[in-house]
């Protein structure tokens, strides 16, 4: 389940915009010391160093913070999946103009660090994933789909966290 939503509509990087939402599962959320905003802290520190390279290739991102608090791993960790979606760039209308079927590309991160091998996501980011496709193209431009954000149901997150 879903404890929180991380909002980013407008994020910047660079001159350039990356919107992001993210979701913090309750699964190992111990490591972020039970506060949302251990989570924000590790997002910003992850946009600083690789959002330069992502804001070129990719529209807007998609997130799920969750803990590795068994150290399965190696060590406790603070895990981050990242999806980032492209939008059909053959498209004659602009990015925001589109809601279009994007390429997602999938990123794990430990620590804020990408992990290289196969990639394991838990069912309830993939029912997200779907719920936030489906409200994306519901909507006439990205702008609007990333300010507003989907009902999750059963899944839905107790509260939401705006960042500017």
């Amino acid at each position: 389940m879903f404890l929180y939503r991380i909002n980013h509509p407008k994020n910047e990087i660079n001159g350039g915009k990356l919107p992001f939402r993210g979701y913090i599962l309750d699964h190992g959320f111990e490591v972020y010391e039970g506060k949302p905003e251990r989570a924000v802290d590790l997002l910003s520190w992850v946009m600083e160093r690789s959002g330069p390279a992502w804001v070129s290739d990719i529209d807007f991102m998609l997130g799920v913070f969750w803990g590795d608090s068994k150290g399965s791993m190696g060590s406790p960790a603070k895990m981050l999946d990242l999806y980032g979606y492209r939008l059909d760039r053959e498209s004659v209308l602009p990015p925001d103009d589109d809601p279009g079927n994007p390429t997602a590309m999938p990123y794990v991160l430990k620590d804020g660090v990408w992990q290289c091998g196969r990639p394991i996501f838990c069912e309830d980011s993939f029912i997200m994933l779907g719920r936030e496709g489906e409200h994306r193209r519901r909507h006439e431009c990205l702008v609007d789909a990333m300010e507003a954000w989907p009902n999750l149901g059963e899944l839905e997150p107790s509260e939401t966290i705006e960042l500017s």
